[in-house]
């Protein structure tokens, strides 16, 4: 046998599927660091989730982890607010505040102004509200899309007028009617605010602006004036701080369907041809503006996950959402999803808080799992094993005619639970002949007991054809770190 070379790697999937139409779902890579090893890469699972909280107002909208309730930088007590719904919780069960506007179920920004000013500042709806973590009151502090915090002031968007507004110092429902900043400097409305570096970045949809706090008291905002970024933003809620480096899906007169980072204040392409005619096909079915952004760390890997929400319920006659994951630590994207039985659809998951993320179909909060360990780290939303899926590289020379006479999985065999879900662990193979137009029926082979360290999972006799695809899949909730694959091909003259 043979390896086979590129088995382990990135989803790559593009316009032509003979060109590429490699996948990696619910599986990333990570490089084996030391350099000794003969493969490059490991496949490993992506995190899964425990049901932390349920029964909540639905759905899951966001919130903002490490806020302590007592004032003083003494205090050690570091807590998650998020809102559900149209309310306001204190994890794990505590409801602090109800009333909030939940027109949409969309994504809320909320902010915290620190041990001085003890308050949450929240934008749901167009509407911004500040919740006092030591009296409990909410207060409706006026219009507002998007919210952040720089050096003790609020700061607010209105996309309707293009404006931005600031708090009082360290008093979010103090708003002075004078402390406005304008656009001037370009037509296109801002609609995204977020604060990058103790600057304002501020995105319309063809280009983007950027203000620093100045020293005159009168007017502490200032434009940077030799910076005018002549790059916008098409889905507001993708912005997002990975890694101390501003990301988001970005569009302007020329097109849209890119994802950036800033490298100071120049845009840089990260995403891939591949993921752009996934994004471009969001675009056409009218997700793409609603895409959303959330970033964590998971055993040093920082993740910028990209969902796009389906905009109709069912499968047929709908549109199927989907998520994609950049990986900044090893510069690959991998997808992530729901599996249905038909397809994988976009994860039922909002946002990433220190831990815990939010259903965005019910009132649920989770636990992030990263233990492998456990059990929970290798479930889903719905408390089955995260399915996962890796489609090889087409294997072909020269479009002769190819006989695969056996392919083999290299994992870690062994790790079977002892009892119940996962105590008796498969894979399942099926193949294309014919570059991906057609593919198999499945063929399945055990992936061996608790303890069979020895185990091989190898599939035989799987026939002819000239472009060979390969995807193989795995369900059960144990640790399965895919290493590499091995195949026994031969090649004819024609």
């Amino acid at each position: 046998m043979a390896r086979w070379l590129g088995f382990v790697g990135p989803s790559y999937t593009a316009k032509s599927k003979i060109a590429a139409y490699d996948r990696s779902v619910n599986l990333f890579c990570e490089r084996v660091e030391s350099g000794t090893s003969a493969e490059a890469y490991t496949l490993y699972q992506a995190n899964g989730v425990s049901s932390a909280q349920t029964g909540l107002d639905s759905p899951g909208r966001g919130g903002i982890a490490n806020v302590s309730t007592i004032t003083g930088p003494s205090s050690s007590a570091q807590n998650f607010f998020f809102v559900s719904g149209s309310t306001l919780y204190e994890y794990p069960s505590t409801v602090r505040a109800t009333g909030i506007v939940n027109g949409s179920g969309a994504p809320v920004t909320m902010v915290w102004n620190g041990f001085q000013g003890h308050q949450i500042l929240i934008a749901s709806d167009s509407t911004t509200y500040c919740y006092d973590t030591t009296s409990h009151a909410l207060t409706n502090v006026g219009i507002g899309m998007y919210v952040d915090f720089l050096q003790g002031y609020g700061l607010r968007l209105n996309s309707g007028d293009s404006t931005f507004s600031f708090s009082a110092l360290f008093d979010m429902t103090s708003w002075d009617a004078l402390d406005v900043v304008q656009r001037q400097d370009a037509s296109d409305r801002w609609i995204r605010l977020i604060v990058h570096h103790k600057e304002v970045w501020l995105f319309g949809s063809n280009t983007t602006s950027v203000y620093y706090l100045g020293d005159d008291a009168d007017t502490p905002f200032q434009q940077i004036s030799s910076v005018f970024i002549t790059m916008g933003i098409i889905a507001p809620d993708s912005a997002c701080i990975v890694d101390g480096t501003l990301m988001w899906i970005g569009g302007n007169d020329a097109g849209q369907g890119v994802v950036y980072r800033a490298d100071g204040y120049t845009p840089v392409r990260v995403s891939t041809h591949a993921v752009e005619y996934a994004l471009q096909a969001g675009n056409a079915f009218g997700n793409l503006s609603t895409a959303e952004g959330c970033t964590y760390q998971q055993n040093g890997h920082v993740f910028y996950e990209i969902t796009l929400p389906g905009i109709a319920p069912d499968e047929v006659g709908g549109v199927q959402g989907s998520t994609w994951v950049y990986d900044a630590t090893e510069g690959l994207w991998h997808e992530r999803g729901l599996y249905t039985g038909i397809g994988y659809q976009e994860m039922d998951t909002r946002g990433a808080f220190d831990g815990f993320t939010l259903s965005r179909s019910a009132g649920t909060v989770y636990s992030i799992v990263t233990d492998a360990r456990s059990t929970s780290a290798f479930k889903s939303t719905d408390g089955t094993g995260i399915r996962w899926m890796r489609r090889a590289p087409h294997l072909s020379k020269e479009n002769k005619g190819c006989i695969i006479d056996s392919v083999e999985l290299k994992f870690q065999p062994g790790m079977a639970s002892a009892t119940g879900a996962g105590s008796d662990p498969h894979f399942t193979l099926t193949q294309s002949r014919n570059g991906g137009q057609t593919w198999s029926n499945a063929r399945t082979v055990s992936a061996g007991l608790i303890g069979q360290f020895e185990k091989r999972a190898l599939w035989d006799g799987l026939g002819y054809g000239r472009d060979r695809l390969i995807e193989i899949v795995g369900s059960d909730p144990i640790f399965t770190p895919i290493i590499d694959a091995y195949v026994d091909a031969r090649f004819g003259r024609s």
